[in-house]
């Protein structure tokens, strides 16, 4: 290989194939470091076994170096009965010698056409203060913070408004899932074939094949299932700078079942963490029983949902009440 090194308008794009996936790990160490998620079994799960289909990718080479990589995941929404394909806007990493050359616009306008041309909808995902002026300089609508909503112990109040405007402190290494044996699959594919869209909403349609790669099958984070009766909710543990949290990433609980998803839902006091947070769009069910359950909005903590309109812009709800949002959606992982 040159020891010149190239230009970025000199850097050959290509798709991502199996066989990359090695030097794709290896950049990714690099560009950010070491950590649970960069290993082949995360990658494989969240690019490749992903039930709406595998995830498009372009990489940036110098000669048969990787030293950029961007990756958009395949995502479906169900309106009513129609089905809406788009695509997260996920993955990013650029080799430390190739920053500032303008590859990231490169591979993500690439992506873009790419994706555009299979009939994707639209582009969506929850970008940080640092990239998101990028994103808008390539064509995302302007951000929306997400309808989330907290409930919190009076003890972790103080800690967590004195907090908000300081940096986030690193969650920890979590451990592998134990739940392969345990998840109840079949019990919850039972119980979300129950729960039946009533409006046309955009939400994420939900069976067992998608619960069992989301919640059971991910490698490195571990769900759990509270409740009891015909009301479920999906959720993990974590830490929000520095307070214990509780994230419901999804409640399911059939039409008929509301009494008991706001007993589930009340009695998440006697968990013991600091905050219980949850996403649900104004309108739906789910946000009327977290009001009703003690939960107040919280747009401090939320992520800033953008969007990018692709071969279907009109499918791109104006405001959250189109949407019928659930953490699960929008957790990073």
């Amino acid at each position: 290989m040159s020891t010149r090194q190239a230009s970025a308008n000199e850097l050959e794009i290509r798709p991502a194939t199996e066989d990359d996936t090695p030097a794709i790990l290896d950049l990714v160490r690099v560009a950010l470091g070491e950590g649970p998620r960069r290993t082949a079994a995360y990658w494989e799960w969240k690019h490749v076994h992903n039930p709406f289909g595998e995830s498009p990718t372009l990489l940036a080479l110098d000669e048969e170096r990787v030293v950029g990589l961007r990756t958009f995941m395949r995502w479906r929404w169900q309106a009513g009965t129609r089905t809406v394909d788009t695509v997260r806007a996920v993955d990013t990493a650029v080799h430390p010698d190739y920053r500032r050359k303008g590859l990231f616009s490169r591979l993500t306008l690439g992506l873009i056409k790419q994706v555009e041309t299979d009939g994707t909808a639209f582009v969506f995902n929850t970008p940080n203060r640092i990239s998101l002026a990028g994103y808008r300089r390539l064509g995302w609508n302007a951000p929306s913070r997400a309808p989330v909503m907290l409930k919190v112990r009076p003890s972790s109040l103080l800690g967590l408004l004195a907090s908000v405007s300081r940096r986030p402190s690193a969650s920890p290494d979590l451990e592998s899932s134990t739940l392969a044996a345990e998840f109840p699959a079949v019990r919850l594919s039972e119980l979300a074939t129950r729960v039946r869209p009533r409006d046309s909403r955009l939400r994420t349609p939900v069976d067992e094949h998608f619960l069992n790669w989301r919640y059971r099958d991910i490698p490195g984070l571990q769900y759990d299932v509270l409740g009891e009766g015909e009301a479920r909710a999906i959720a993990r543990r974590g830490v929000r700078r520095g307070t214990s949290e509780l994230l419901l990433c999804h409640l399911l609980c059939p039409n008929e079942a509301a009494s008991d998803l706001i007993r589930l839902l009340r009695g998440l006091r006697r968990q013991p963490v600091g905050l219980v947070t949850a996403i649900a769009s104004p309108g739906t069910r789910e946000r009327r029983q977290l009001w009703r359950a003690g939960f107040l909005p919280a747009w401090f903590v939320a992520p800033r949902l953008v969007t990018r309109p692709l071969a279907e812009p009109s499918c791109i709800p104006s405001s959250f009440r189109g949407w019928a949002l659930t953490l699960g959606d929008l957790e990073l992982f």
